[in-house]
């Protein structure tokens, strides 16, 4: 009776101690990315959404609209190696390429409207933490079917336009999976 009561401890008890260890990590563990190119395109976003965003982010500095805008992307996206069609439903399931630009266009409205020295840029890049690149950790644990979407990362730079200096970096799919919205 004694070992089943252990065995059944440790069944209950690992899934939380990796959810905070997941949660430490997000939150303290050195992060970092290596940009490998832009990613070219935009996403065509709807006419009431775009008024919104306007509306929305009126007297915002450019670190603000982009924690804005995450928030919509959040709102709006599933994570999912499947894509759906954007704006076809409320929610459609992307992964990280479809976050980091509809995020970059949302905030390029913003800033464009309100006239701000600031452009959002998708990018390819590696992930590390600690200085390891985990894309490549990850790339060689999964099975070949997966790696695909393992070997590179998207997310967002948010630059100034004038001289092309990076004010921030930003993961919204990240910020969507976590929870929380964390700038590079």
């Amino acid at each position: 009776m004694k070992h089943k009561k252990k065995i059944l401890f440790f069944a209950l008890s690992t899934p939380l101690l990796l959810a905070l260890f997941a949660l430490l990590a997000i939150l303290f563990i050195p992060r970092g990315y290596d940009k490998l190119r832009e990613r070219p395109g935009t996403v065509e976003i709807p006419a009431a959404l775009k008024e919104s965003v306007i509306k929305g982010t009126e007297s915002m500095t450019a670190e603000e609209i982009s924690s804005y805008c995450s928030d919509i992307t959040c709102d709006l996206l599933s994570f999912s190696f499947k894509q759906d069609v954007l704006f076809e439903n409320e929610v459609s399931r992307a992964h990280c390429v479809t976050y980091a630009r509809l995020h970059s266009s949302l905030c390029n409205i913003a800033f464009k409207a309100h006239d701000i020295d600031a452009e959002a840029v998708p990018i390819v890049c590696h992930m590390h933490v600690c200085g390891l690149n985990i894309n490549t950790i990850i790339v060689s644990m999964l099975p070949q079917e997966y790696r695909r979407f393992f070997i590179d990362h998207d997310m967002v730079e948010i630059r100034k336009k004038s001289d092309k200096r990076v004010i921030l970096a930003t993961d919204p799919a990240e910020h969507d999976l976590s929870g929380f919205e964390r700038n590079y």
